[in-house]
């Protein structure tokens, strides 16, 4: 019964140990902190594993075509300029850079999300050219089909 006692104060004492350690750098130089923004009231919200947390700017709206959908009547793409990158969630790929330029989609469009979902909890303002922003963003596309076919995809943001 000692031995039980013992693995099972060890494993406390590592659990407690092991939640009062935190990263404050980074996993190699001159990359972004993983982690996250501080969030209102001062907490930390995480990146989820296949996002990055990024402030960008919206060089231009893009009209492309789709079929159906809010998609089809607002525009629901940009080309944005990478500002800064706050953060990486550990599975997302680190290729993103300060002053690139790359297609994004808005998944509420970038009209104001009130127009087009009316019963969405979140509301959105709706972006345009200008427009400076703090998303957290999935990347699509493969990088075997280039640079081209690579487009971030934006669900929430909020204006800065």
């Amino acid at each position: 019964m000692t031995l039980f006692r013992f693995v099972g104060c060890l494993g406390t004492f590592l659990l407690f140990v092991l939640a009062g350690c935190s990263g404050s750098g980074s996993l190699k130089d001159n990359s972004p902190e993983i982690g996250g923004a501080p969030a209102p009231g001062g907490h930390h919200r995480l990146v989820a594993p296949d996002r990055c947390r990024l402030v960008c700017t919206v060089l231009e709206v893009l009209f492309e075509p789709v079929s159906s959908g809010p998609c089809s009547k607002a525009p629901c793409a940009a080309l944005v300029r990478i500002d800064t990158v706050l953060a990486y969630g550990f599975s997302f790929p680190p290729v993103l850079n300060s002053g690139q330029s790359i297609r994004a989609r808005f998944v509420f469009t970038t009209e104001r999300s009130d127009l087009w979902f009316p019963a969405l909890k979140a509301r959105y303002p709706g972006v345009t050219a200008g427009t400076r922003l703090q998303a957290d963003a999935e990347l699509s596309g493969s990088p075997d089909e280039g640079d081209r076919a690579r487009r971030l995809v934006i669900d929430d943001y909020t204006i800065r």
